[in-house]
């Protein structure tokens, strides 16, 4: 009889145990779920915020323009500024106002109104040659998503052809502080004063990638730094895990060598990093 009531007594508290340790299972698993629903609302009103203008011309017209745009969806002034500078980057100063909306239709109508002109002067020009030309212009603005997070980084990207031996291609980054929303610019991020110490990293980085020792054999290998020297650009990427110096077209190249960029990660840069980079 003692032998069976303290088996009765274990199995009693094992049956205690295992509903303890299930029940604490459920919570968890409540938890989590709790959790992927928050995340999922969070995800979606950043998603939201995010609006996008898209235009595509038909695909067989000669004188094409695509939009592709996205931009913030204006239901603050910090929003409003944000659009601002990306209307400015993408379209320069000939359209103002804050109505991001009414400035792409204005600059999509002039835009289209201007290639279908010139393309048809040229053919009148030039005859038959040109009856197949093609002119196009596209226009293509995202927010990064290698940025910092820390910033937010726009991307502005031009790619057009309207007659000559090629097109060109232009790439814009836009950093603006995720805190009060205004533009950085370098002197904000890096100790400027010690530009020939940061230019000798940015060569160093320059040289690895292209797997060479001195400025000669680049140049002689891809052409790079045969049409200038490096400089602090102010067209750059604040990413997670360094700085991105972009060079366009004919900066530091000629246009077969493309444009060039250079990452340099923020461990080598600590030295000369200010501002938001050092919080």
């Amino acid at each position: 009889m003692k032998n069976m009531n303290i088996k009765n007594i274990f199995l009693a508290l094992f049956l205690i145990s295992t509903a303890a340790i299930v029940s604490s299972c459920n919570y968890k698993q409540t938890n989590k779920a709790d959790n992927t629903e928050q995340n999922a609302e969070n995800q979606q009103e950043e998603t939201s915020n995010v609006k996008k203008i898209v235009k595509k011309d038909s695909e067989d017209s000669h004188a094409r323009i695509d939009y592709d745009i996205e931009y913030l969806n204006p239901n603050d002034q910090q929003s409003i500024n944000i659009n601002s500078a990306i209307a400015l980057d993408m379209w320069g100063n000939e359209y103002e106002g804050d109505d991001f909306i009414q400035i792409a239709e204005k600059a999509y109508a002039s835009e289209k109104a201007t290639i279908e002109k010139n393309l048809q002067e040229d053919i009148d020009d030039f005859g038959g040659e040109y009856d197949n030309l093609e002119y196009y212009l596209s226009r293509k603005g995202t927010f990064s998503k290698d940025a910092s997070d820390k910033v937010i980084t726009y991307i502005t990207e031009i790619n057009d052809y309207s007659g000559g031996a090629h097109g060109s291609y232009y790439k814009i980054y836009t950093n603006f502080d995720k805190q009060t929303y205004k533009k950085i610019l370098l002197t904000d991020i890096l100790n400027t004063a010690k530009e020939n110490e940061i230019l000798d990293l940015m060569l160093k980085q320059l040289l690895k990638d292209n797997k060479v020792k001195t400025a000669e054999e680049l140049m002689e290998k891809t052409a790079i730094l045969s049409v200038s020297d490096l400089f602090l650009t102010e067209n750059f990427l604040i990413g997670k895990n360094g700085l991105t110096f972009h060079f366009g077209q004919y900066e530091i190249a000629p246009y077969a060598a493309g444009t060039t960029e250079i990452t340099i990660d923020y461990t080598s840069l600590k030295p000369y990093l200010t501002g938001i980079l050092t919080q």
